[in-house]
């Protein structure tokens, strides 16, 4: 019987076919986009996720006030990241990086590098960027090591094997001490090379007039990430946070009439809902995930509409076949089965054919919105 309904529809389909293509088609837009939108979605939900202590982190962010202005701001001062673990029972770890641009040379091939990042030692452990060459453990433990990432790697040294080749960074010589793997897209953090603090550390005691990096406690210049030891108390961790730090600047701020407040910001709600000065240049809009879905969903209704409604016209010009199979013994049963086999192998058409303009123009698609999509 299955069978039977199978070779009706389809002999319906071929001769209905100016409907049936405009049934197939629309339906076939209407999944193309809705996918087309869902991995879009998809991929700004997911965030900063892959990290395995995702939802222990918290960037240290403030608000800076004085005479004249006020504003929060991503970055903080870089004693946050060097000082509160120590102070703070409830700080398990924290990791700095300052985002730097310079030149990078080897041999004849020069170029100035954007995403330059100097980073705590544990940078690695810390967060999950993982090391596809090297030992991660010491990668970043000396002022003259660098650690590229495999797309800047395969730039200046080919398929050559880097590790333990000297490049120079700016004026200096360091040591390719590891490749870490390129940053997934949907990470805030980006990075082409990672340059350990220490570093930044001597150029501010020999250039900067024996300037200690992790003493001042004022500013805005490191991002500064903590991991709390037990995130739902976080509010409570933000609060001692703004005791250590007012206990350590109080002086500074009353000298410079300013003053710094500091809130704990989960690091998976950064991309969707940080909108700071100085904040990563990346960031989405969570009202935009949500005009976007609703787009999505209002094509896909709209598509299922206009079927329906050629469905129904379609169905009263097949009054007579269905007068004619009542006559001759056809069932209310088998008629119902009929019609919904004839609406199966549409929506089957569809589904086939959007899923195949999906993968057609995903290129294109990633072309249009400077992120790489696949079909998984």
């Amino acid at each position: 019987m299955f069978q039977t309904n199978i070779k009706l529809s389809l002999r319906n389909l071929r001769k209905n076919l100016l409907t049936t293509t405009l049934n197939v088609a629309g339906l076939a837009t209407g999944i193309a986009v809705c996918l087309f939108i869902g991995v879009w979605v998809q991929r700004e939900l997911s965030y900063d996720k892959f990290h395995p202590d995702a939802e222990r982190i918290f960037r240290v962010t403030n608000t800076f006030t004085s005479e004249s202005e006020s504003f929060s701001q991503a970055p903080s001062a870089p004693a946050l990241g060097a000082q509160l673990p120590k102070e703070l029972p409830e700080i398990e770890a924290a990791c700095r990086f300052y985002d730097s641009s310079d030149r990078l040379s080897f041999g004849d091939r020069r170029f100035f590098e954007n995403e330059i990042l100097m980073v705590d030692s544990n940078f690695l452990q810390f967060f999950n960027f993982p090391i596809v060459k090297g030992n991660p453990a010491d990668a970043l433990s000396g002022r003259d090591k660098i650690v590229l990432s495999e797309s800047i790697a395969r730039k200046y040294f080919g398929e050559a094997d880097p590790i333990g080749q000297i490049i120079q960074f700016a004026e200096d010589k360091m040591m390719v001490s590891a490749v870490a793997a390129d940053p997934p897209v949907n990470s805030q953090i980006q990075f082409t090379a990672l340059v350990p603090i220490s570093y930044l550390h001597h150029v501010a005691e020999t250039q900067w007039g024996g300037f200690k990096v992790d003493d001042e406690w004022l500013g805005g210049w490191m991002n500064t990430f903590i991991r709390l030891r037990n995130p739902v108390e976080w509010k409570t961790a933000e609060r001692h946070v703004n005791q250590v730090v007012e206990k350590h600047a109080k002086k500074g701020w009353e000298e410079n009439k300013m003053r710094y407040e500091y809130h704990l910001q989960p690091m998976r709600s950064i991309h969707l809902h940080s909108h700071l000065r100085y904040d990563v240049p990346s960031n989405g809009s969570m009202a935009r995930v949500w005009i976007f879905s609703a787009v999505g969903l209002i094509v896909l209704l709209l598509a299922c509409i206009n079927y329906m409604n050629l469905a129904t016209a379609g169905a009263l010009k097949r009054a007579k076949e269905t007068g004619v199979r009542k006559v001759v013994g056809a069932s209310r049963g088998e008629l119902v089965r009929q019609f919904l086999t004839d609406s199966i192998t549409v929506t089957v058409l569809a589904t086939v054919l959007g899923v195949a303009l999906f993968q057609l123009f995903l290129p294109a698609f990633s072309t249009l919105t400077g992120q790489p999509y696949s079909l998984d």
